[in-house]
């Protein structure tokens, strides 16, 4: 089965949700190759932010067309809309560690805490069962944080430690070093920021994925998709071009002057 994923979703409350979630799923299929794949949006939720416990709970304030059903296994829902649609949502978060580097903690229920060290921020994602993907983020991975992602690159292997991609690394940005090692995962996220129309950017950057997808057990067949060595993988969609970049980072830091 074909999932087309978006592996860096962030649902903020300034975000219209439903929106959201539609054009995500409408995007990610237009960039599949095949019309029949299933569209996914994994959660990277910050520190105070709890959508997905809003969807559980019903206080998601989607439209009464959205329709939200939990899977038997804790930490998946799947919504379908009016059109007939829908796409699986994962629970997930994203961690800030001491260093300022962002560890995603993807198909992953419950809260770890933020300025952990880099590296127990690492261990403390595989011993609760979620998947750490070590993000890309403008600036993040330079400087004195370089050293920090090198070691994290030692401590942790290709299979214990994934590598994140996103739509902010503008077209034409060199391909950092981490990402040139064959041997490691590359997801790929949209890092919708926390602004009004940010919502037009989920699903714009993702990731296709070849395997056995169980729709009774959605988060334990999709994190296994993603650390499966034998599943085929390959970004879809597009990164930005630089001035669209360049233009979500100066709104966002205008608005925000604190480190994301």
């Amino acid at each position: 089965m074909e999932i087309a994923a978006d592996t860096h979703i962030h649902i903020y409350p300034v975000h219209d949700a439903a929106a959201l979630i539609r054009g995500a799923a409408r995007r990610l299929l237009r960039a599949a190759p095949s019309p029949a794949a299933v569209p996914v949006l994994f959660l990277a939720e910050g520190r105070g932010i709890h959508f997905f416990d809003r969807l559980l709970s019903g206080t998601h304030g989607l439209p009464g067309s959205f329709k939200v059903e939990g899977a038997a296994e804790p930490g998946s829902v799947r919504v379908t809309w009016d059109e007939g649609e829908s796409a699986w949502i994962l629970a997930g978060r994203q961690l800030v560690t001491a260093e300022r580097v962002e560890i995603l903690a993807l198909a992953l229920t419950g809260e770890i805490e933020d300025g952990l060290e880099a590296s127990a921020a690492v261990q403390a994602v595989l011993d609760r069962g979620g998947v750490p993907v070590l993000a890309w983020a403008p600036g993040k991975w330079m400087f004195k944080r370089a050293g920090v992602v090198g070691r994290l690159l030692e401590d942790f292997g290709p299979g214990l430690l994934l590598l994140g991609d996103t739509s902010l690394r503008p077209l034409g940005w060199p391909r950092p070093a981490p990402m040139r090692d064959p041997d490691r995962v590359i997801l790929a996220g949209s890092d919708p920021l926390p602004l009004a129309g940010e919502e037009s950017e989920a699903g714009r950057y993702g990731v296709r994925i070849e395997g056995d997808f169980d729709r009774r057990r959605p988060l334990s067949s999709l994190r296994r998709l993603l650390v499966d060595p034998a599943a085929s993988r390959r970004p879809i969609g597009r990164r930005n071009p630089p001035w669209r970049a360049g233009g979500r980072l100066f709104r966002h830091n205008r608005r925000s002057p604190a480190p994301r």
